[in-house]
């Protein structure tokens, strides 16, 4: 199988450009395979991406590339014959790969001036949502769903040269539903491979839903910032969104681990192994990641992490970051020093610990 660095391999590599090591190894546990809110949420997500659809067309299934997610040839192919077809101007999981990065539309349209991208995402807005802040960054609890947009538009022009012009379809905070039961239309199933799927009450058409429940918003602009801002990451060195594509592809086709800091983002790695998990043969990539690297002992790792620590207030954010900044990976190094306000919490900790 090749290995291609797809929007939600792009994504993890912001959060932790190691976890590109990890991920999809079957020797490695992934507490997100098994975390039951998760599993719903996502479920959410597929459903409002069904509904999303009934504003393109009134047959989903007709316009929606139906191949496995590993069938990157045929799921390519596909793609080209319909941006060939005049008649077809809306296709949905549209697949292109350019430099071994793969990526799957939501939903594309064909228009005059180019394709239009629109990315759906279970997630709320209202007509205050703004995804600049006041010092003109965009705000980080938007970072990830704009980054991932601007990565599906950067592949998809590369590959076709056309101009794509780039949304995300949001679930509107502000619309209530003004018909009864519409969840009931869009039903989460199981399919081949265990894999999820909607299946849709035959005969139904837009005009069954009522009022609209999503908020088209155009990130042509966020995309231009992505692109001419130097890419947010941990990792010693500084890259631009191009040479950040490039780096993580390079190690992720080639199967290379790419060492990044320890810090508080180790507290929520999904790649880590309960006791039964280990029980059963399976490895804990955040193990491996303090352990090898020698931040800490196996035997403090398992009973002394600095991780465990508790923030109170402050949350545990700044004070983890701060502590393993200042090399105290152990508990046991951390100690009742702190006399300022801000800190009270941490110092109350340590003391609950020793």
């Amino acid at each position: 199988m090749p290995r291609y660095l797809s929007k939600s391999r792009f994504r993890l590599a912001l959060e932790c450009a190691t976890k590109l090591y990890y991920t999809g190894k079957k020797e490695y546990a992934n507490q997100n395979n098994t975390n039951e809110f998760l599993i719903e949420l996502a479920k959410g997500g597929f459903q409002i991406g069904e509904y999303a659809k009934y504003f393109f067309t009134n047959d989903p299934q007709g316009i929606t590339i139906n191949t496995q997610a590993y069938e990157y040839e045929e799921s390519t192919k596909q793609t080209k014959t319909w941006l060939n077809d005049k008649s077809k101007p809306v296709v949905a999981e549209g697949a292109f790969l350019y430099n071994n990065c793969y990526v799957r539309a939501d939903i594309l349209e064909k228009k005059n001036d180019g394709l239009y991208l629109y990315e759906v995402k279970a997630k709320g807005c209202d007509d205050s949502t703004a995804f600049f802040n006041k010092k003109e960054d965009i705000e980080p609890k938007w970072k990830s769903y704009l980054y991932d947009v601007a990565f599906q538009k950067w592949v998809i022009e590369k590959s076709t040269g056309k101009i794509v012009n780039a949304h995300l379809v949001l679930v509107n905070k502000d619309a209530a539903s003004s018909v009864a039961g519409l969840a009931k239309h869009f039903k989460v199933m199981k399919g081949k491979n265990d894999q999820p799927y909607v299946a849709l009450t035959p005969g139904i058409t837009k005009n069954d839903f009522g009022n609209s429940l999503i908020k088209i918003i155009n990130v042509d602009q966020e995309c231009e910032w992505i692109y001419n801002n130097p890419v947010e990451t941990d990792l010693n060195d500084t890259y631009s969104f191009e040479e950040f594509i490039d780096f993580a592809v390079a190690h992720y086709t080639q199967d290379r681990k790419i060492l990044t800091p320890a810090g508080s983002k180790c507290r929520g790695c999904e790649f880590v192994a309960s006791t039964t998990d280990e029980s059963n043969g399976l490895r804990s990539g955040r193990k491996e990641c303090w352990v090898k690297n020698g931040w800490v002992s196996e035997k403090d790792f398992e009973t002394n992490l600095v991780l465990e620590l508790w923030g109170g207030k402050a949350g545990g954010k700044s004070l983890i970051e701060n502590l393993i900044h200042q090399n105290k990976t152990k508990r046991k190094l951390v100690t009742p020093m702190l006399k300022s306000k801000k800190n009270y919490a941490l110092f109350y900790c340590v003391f609950s610990f020793n």
